[in-house]
């Protein structure tokens, strides 16, 4: 709790810490307090209205901007009556009452009852205005509160949006270019298109010039092929009159062979016989 807060306590079941009360308000910590719950609830008519079974009751009685009142447990015209004659008893006897033998004493005892009572009227405007002051600034401080919420929500929000307009531009500008980019290879394409068709009608004129020209190779082909069967046919009747040629040459060599070696043989008889010649001559010679 804050410094100078005021505490109320009327609830059921005990819910203050009734020691720690105390050195709160003597400390300065809480500024005062009304209670109706105690750990130990006193009885409403019995001897046992007193102090007896709570141990600070003379401790937190001797504070100032206290309000102890018992706590009322029920409702019907009997506990009232109760509670109004056990007040009214400890207001004669335990604060030593006496009746007013003069009217000077009972006047001044009215004034100072009235003066009491102002106070008291004092004191509560006081704490009502308080309660109602901080409120409002309590108030006045949460709206401030929400105000900056909003604002650091709206900045915030703002920085974000501004964080995606920069994206969304940036892929506009992103896409504008593969726009453009797709326009130049959409005109490129089409050039090449229209490139490739003179390409095409040209490839097709070819194309026709090369079958005509494979028409009239294969048709030349064809006579060629004939021309080869003929040649082939020629070829092999005349294969057989090469044959026979060869080995006439074969035979015509190994003729001219032996002529050369029958040559050659009829040399060296030759000689051998003008060697014998020469011989006889020698011998005739000598025997002469």
């Amino acid at each position: 709790m804050k410094t100078g807060a005021y505490l109320i306590n009327a609830s059921r079941g005990s819910v203050v810490d009734i020691p720690a009360l105390v050195n709160a308000m003597r400390t300065g910590k809480i500024a005062g307090a009304a209670l109706d719950v105690y750990p130990n609830e006193p009885a409403a008519n019995g001897e046992y209205f007193n102090a007896n079974l709570n141990t600070w009751g003379d401790d937190i009685r001797s504070l100032n901007n206290i309000i102890l009142t018992p706590h009322i447990g029920g409702s019907t015209e009997e506990a009232q009556r109760a509670i109004g004659v056990e007040g009214k008893s400890r207001y004669l006897f335990d604060a030593n009452y006496t009746p007013s033998p003069t009217p000077l004493t009972a006047a001044a005892k009215g004034y100072l009852r009235r003066r009491e009572i102002m106070e008291t009227r004092v004191g509560n405007a006081a704490v009502l205005i308080q309660r109602v002051w901080r409120s409002r600034r309590q108030l006045r401080s949460w709206r401030q509160y929400r105000k900056k919420v909003t604002l650091i929500q709206s900045l915030w929000r703002g920085k974000l949006a501004r964080h995606e307009y920069k994206k969304i531009r940036e892929e506009a500008r992103d896409l504008k270019q593969i726009s453009y980019k797709l326009e130049n290879k959409v005109v490129e394409l089409t050039q090449s298109l229209g490139s490739m068709k003179a390409q095409n009608k040209t490839l097709v004129s070819q194309v026709e010039n090369y079958e005509g020209q494979i028409k009239a190779w294969k048709n030349r082909h064809n006579a060629l092929e004939t021309r080869t069967k003929e040649l082939q046919t020629e070829a092999n009747q005349a294969g057989i009159a090469v044959a026979r040629l060869q080995a006439m040459e074969d035979e015509m060599k190994k003729l001219q062979q032996s002529f050369e070696e029958s040559t050659a043989n009829i040399k060296r008889m030759q000689e051998e016989e003008r060697e014998l010649r020469e011989s006889l001559r020698t011998t005739n010679t000598e025997l002469e």
